[in-house]
């Protein structure tokens, strides 16, 4: 997945960009790395946007992971339908695991950012009491 696509123009052939991509955690470092740099060239050949592309480690294959990440979509979608999530993983941290995850939340949503955390923490907590959350709250670019 790309995410936190921004574009800065100072005129012509003068654009900055930069995103996000989720990558499998358990790609090599230096597999990321060229990956990474290899989009930025083709994205700089095709449009002249200098790009820095950011990765961020997603589990693929984790079992509890995917499970506790439709968990949590089911869980926001009955809340706001415009909520989403990205950069999804769990931590394990001595004996609990953290959840971890941005939420982007709608301009028009009608809960704060609180309200949000406390529903999803007791709701993680209800599935298993180890579930700690370690949200990062985005706001949406564009409509």
């Amino acid at each position: 997945d790309v995410h936190d696509i921004v574009l800065h123009n100072y005129g012509p052939a003068h654009t900055l960009g930069s995103c996000h991509l989720e990558i499998s955690s358990e790609e090599s470092f230096c597999a990321v790395h060229e990956l990474a740099d290899h989009i930025e060239k083709r994205i700089w050949e095709e449009t002249g946007i200098n790009m820095t592309i950011h990765t961020d480690p997603v589990e693929i294959d984790n079992q509890t992971a995917r499970e506790c990440r439709e968990f949590v979509l089911k869980l926001i979608s009955g809340l706001d339908r415009g909520l989403s999530i990205h950069d999804f993983r769990l931590v394990k941290v001595n004996c609990r695991t953290c959840v971890t995850f941005d939420l982007v939340v709608p301009f028009d949503c009608t809960y704060k950012k609180e309200q949000l955390r406390d529903i999803i923490d007791t709701e993680l907590h209800r599935i298993d009491p180890e579930f700690d959350s370690a949200i990062t709250f985005d706001c949406e670019m564009t409509e």
